[in-house]
């Protein structure tokens, strides 16, 4: 399959993406209808608003399963898809790719997941939905986020026994920059915490710049130096 016939979003595809071209969708069956992600849900008027200005178009770029790539079924994913996002604005649509996420999931029994590609001009984000996992430390389900890069320099790797662990593998990717699969959601955690403990550090640091008398001034440097070390500990921790 030549790249001329097969879905793009911005110029990206799923070969630009360093996905196996077995795993590519045909362009002339790759486009989305907007409509049909809040059609027959219940979204709010402002949802709907996100849908049809934040967003260009939406097209599958690629479809993962044993079958297009070899790699087994796993005990819950049985398919990733990769789903182009042509963003109008810079801002990542975080409510619309949330929304499909949890439609993707419901329609297959959480069998599907997904990995969203928004492309604003030359500039591309990667994008994963993760569950929670309590045990893992990790108590949020929620949308993340990679960094913004090029557009041509966006890669992904798939590799695992299953598609269980490529899921974790992207997950990694995409949220902590790193190529492995292994405790995914505890390194998630973890780096979640030492995200904000850094936001804490910050704004004791401020704070007790400002902070005038004796006894606040004190209070404030104790529980700086308290965030500081846990801050620490967090970052010699081996998972």
């Amino acid at each position: 399959m030549i790249s001329d016939e097969i879905a793009a979003c911005g110029g990206i595809t799923a070969i630009s993406l360093g996905l196996p071209s077995t795993t590519a969708v045909p362009a002339e069956r790759s486009r989305l209808s907007k409509v049909s992600f809040y059609r027959h849900t219940k979204v709010n008027a402002q949802l709907r608003i996100h849908f049809v200005e934040d967003i260009k178009s939406i097209d599958m770029l690629a479809v993962i399963r044993e079958n297009e790539t070899g790699i087994q079924t796993g005990l819950v994913t049985e398919e990733i898809d990769v789903v182009g996002l042509d963003c109008a604005t810079a801002k990542e649509p975080t409510e619309v790719m949330t929304h499909i996420a949890h439609t993707r999931e419901e329609l297959s029994r959480r069998a599907c997941r997904v990995l969203f590609v928004c492309s604003h001009g030359e500039t591309c984000t990667l994008a994963v939905y993760r569950d929670a996992n309590v045990k893992a430390n990790l108590y949020e389900s929620k949308l993340y986020t990679g960094q913004t890069i090029m557009s041509s320099q966006t890669r992904i790797k798939l590799f695992g026994d299953n598609l269980d662990q490529t899921w974790d593998a992207i997950c990694s990717q995409v949220i902590l920059d790193e190529v492995q699969s292994r405790h995914v959601d505890k390194r998630i955690g973890r780096h979640s915490q030492i995200m904000n403990t850094k936001k804490e550090i910050q704004r004791l640091t401020k704070a007790h710049a400002k902070a005038v008398q004796i006894p606040q001034r004190n209070r404030l440097w104790e529980q700086l130096q308290k965030a500081k070390e846990e801050l620490s500990k967090l970052q010699r921790e081996e998972i």
